[in-house]
């Protein structure tokens, strides 16, 4: 099974290791869409109609069951993140995957969107505007 990741379960962050014994591979990949910053974590909108890429990383697993459940949990899956059937790209070639994406990701502020997501640079320090 295959997911793509663009924020806290990207390899080296912060939910990483809750998959990291189920992953066989990794690869850069990206996917058609937009990323939003929420904060503590990104948000994304996958749409075929723009130009525009989420970069990523696809992760292949095995255990399906258990990361499919585990993945749902994290996500808020389906009230918070909605699991979707993406196509991602990867070095040229295609492949399906299963990507979170945001609930109300149409309603999100186009001055919330980002490149990337880098929590180091992209968290929002509520108590700053103090």
């Amino acid at each position: 099974m295959r997911f793509f990741v663009y924020g806290t379960l990207k390899p080296g962050h912060e939910r990483y290791p809750a998959v990291e014994p189920y992953v066989t591979r990794v690869e850069r990949a990206h996917t058609p869409g937009h990323l939003f910053n929420l904060g503590p974590y990104p948000a994304a909108h996958f749409d075929n109609r723009t130009e525009n890429m989420i970069p990523g990383y696809l992760l292949w697993t095995v255990d399906e069951d258990h990361v499919l459940q585990s993945l749902d949990a994290i996500e808020g899956h389906p009230h918070l993140f909605i699991r979707k059937n993406i196509i991602v790209n990867v070095d040229g070639r295609t492949s399906p995957a299963y990507g979170y994406e945001f609930v109300n990701a149409t309603h999100l502020s186009e001055t919330a969107r980002i490149d990337e997501w880098y929590p180091e640079r992209d968290v929002i320090h509520m108590g700053d505007e103090l």
